[in-house]
């Protein structure tokens, strides 16, 4: 398996194409986030633990008949895993009231409950990966009912699969978080590929800064793809300063007429959202 071009960085992870465009490797950084990465640290050594860590539970799951993104571990902080097309929902399983659910509903920590309960965000950190059901997630068409009704499944046996495993270690499983993804195919798997289409309009912001010049960006997932554009704020000039050559805007308002033509030169695009 060869280790080819790096496709993208997040808080957590680099992720790598490989040989196989059906397979990925996922490098995992010893970057820390809190607050979807407003406050950023280093802990030595977190990257290793957490690509071993997922990887033994990816591996429990698949035991237990839960599909998983996991083909097999490289080394201690890389993985080799099957490309997916993540659902932008993430999903909260809690057994026990804790964290934001009792500072939301006023109930008090430690409360057990009968039966789990389950919960969707929206996976779009521009909008602070907002709580809804799943008429939203239908309206919105982050998932289709057939899928949703398959991640809940999933999401309930997980959550039977891990409070068995942590309670041999002695572990109370309070809650947890879970992504799932769409294998080629369209069948749902547990994954997490870190890149997703609610977070394009952040990087194209950023490279629009950075570069200082203006950026179009698109995300493909499949034969659609989300894009987002950003312009560069330019200062007027003050009132005893000529006015910029007309060859700057021309230079400027060309790159993003060659970022349109590339979108437009794209065949497998039917739908930009």
């Amino acid at each position: 398996m060869e280790k080819l071009q790096q496709l993208y960085e997040g808080k957590a992870k680099k992720v790598f194409a490989t040989d196989d465009p059906e397979l990925l490797i996922v490098d995992y950084k010893d970057d820390a986030t809190a607050f979807n990465g407003l406050k950023k640290g280093t802990i030595a050594g977190k990257g290793v633990i957490n690509n071993q860590m997922s990887n033994r539970l990816m591996a429990y799951l698949e035991k237990q008949g839960i599909p998983t993104h996991f083909v097999k571990e490289l080394s201690e902080r890389e993985t080799l895993v099957k490309k997916v097309s993540i659902v932008p929902l993430e999903v909260i399983v809690r057994n026990i009231a804790a964290g934001s659910f009792s500072k939301h509903y006023g109930v008090e920590e430690g409360v057990v409950f009968e039966q789990p309960t389950i919960e969707f965000s929206y996976k779009n950190d521009e909008l602070g990966d907002p709580l809804l059901n799943t008429y939203h997630a239908l309206a919105l068409k982050l998932a289709t009912p057939e899928e949703i009704k398959t991640i809940e499944d999933y999401s309930f046996r997980i959550n039977d699969a891990l409070k068995a495993f942590w309670l041999t270690c002695g572990v109370t499983l309070v809650d947890f978080k879970l992504e799932f993804g769409r294998l080629p195919d369209g069948s749902i798997v547990l994954a997490d590929e870190s890149w997703h289409q609610g977070v394009v309009g952040i990087v194209a912001s950023r490279m629009a800064e950075e570069y200082s010049c203006p950026t179009f960006l698109i995300c493909l997932d499949g034969d659609k793809g989300k894009a987002s554009g950003k312009k560069v704020e330019t200062p007027a000039p003050a009132a005893n300063e000529p006015l910029p050559d007309a060859k700057e805007f021309l230079e400027r308002d060309n790159q993003l007429r060659m970022s349109l033509q590339f979108v437009k030169s794209l065949p497998k695009i039917r739908t930009i959202h």
